[in-house]
C-alpha cells in the first residue's frame, strides 16, 4: 500500500500531516512552549478505533508508516488497535497526551453515536491535523422523474429519504442532514 503514498495519491495525508504534525507540542496547554527540533522528544504512537485489518486500521497504518520520512526524528510508529465506544476510548487517548505523541484518526459519526448514548465527548479537546478521506455523498433520481435538484426533490408532496442499517456512520447522518433539509 505503501507505494500510493505519492503527494498526488489517494493517501496523500502524509504531506498535510507531518507539517502539522510537527506544530502540535506548540499547541500543548500542560506542556509550555517547545524549542524547535525537540519534537519528537520520544516515540509517537497512533491508536485507530477499528479493529485490525478494517478501512480506518488500513489507513492509519499507511499513514504511520510514511510519517517518519517526513517528520524528522522519528522511529517507526507503532499503530495500536482500541475499540470500543464508537471511538470514544480512543479519542480518551489521543486527546489526553498534551504532548502531541499520541495521534489517531478521528471518525466523526462514531463519535456522534457514543455522544448520543451518553458518553460525554469535548471536541474542544482535539485539533485537527489534516483529513485522510474525502468521501462524496451523492443525491442520485431516475433520468425519468424529471428532478433535476434538491429543491425540486422538496417541491415534490411527498419524499422518502433513504434508511440506515445503524445510527452512526456516514450514510445515517447524511439522511438526517437530507430529511432536515428536506423538512421530512
Amino acid at each position: 500500500m505503501i507505494e500510493y503514498l505519492t503527494k498526488k495519491g489517494p493517501l496523500r495525508v502524509c504531506y498535510v500531516l507531518a507539517p502539522l504534525l510537527a506544530l502540535l507540542p506548540a499547541c500543548a496547554a500542560d506542556e509550555g512552549p517547545v524549542e524547535a527540533g525537540t519534537y519528537p522528544s520520544r516515540p509517537v504512537e497512533m491508536i485507530v478505533q477499528s479493529s485490525p485489518g478494517g478501512g480506518w486500521d488500513a489507513v492509519s497504518r499507511a499513514v504511520a508508516e510514511a510519517l517518519p520520512r517526513h517528520l524528522e526524528g522519528a522511529d517507526d510508529i507503532p499503530v495500536a488497535n482500541r475499540t470500543g465506544g464508537g471511538g470514544a476510548e480512543q479519542f480518551e487517548l489521543v486527546v489526553s497526551d498534551p504532548t502531541g505523541h499520541t495521534v489517531g484518526p478521528l471518525a466523526l459519526p462514531g463519535l456522534v453515536g457514543a455522544s448520543a448514548a451518553g458518553l460525554e465527548i469535548d471536541l474542544s479537546r482535539a485539533q485537527v491535523l489534516g483529513s485522510v478521506s474525502e468521501e462524496p455523498y451523492v443525491l442520485v433520481a431516475s433520468r425519468a422523474s424529471g428532478l433535476t435538484s434538491i429543491e425540486d426533490l422538496a417541491a415534490r408532496d411527498s419524499v422518502l429519504v433513504g434508511n440506515s442499517q445503524s445510527v452512526s456512520g456516514g450514510d445515517y447522518f447524511t439522511n438526517v442532514l437530507l430529511s432536515s433539509h428536506l423538512g421530512t
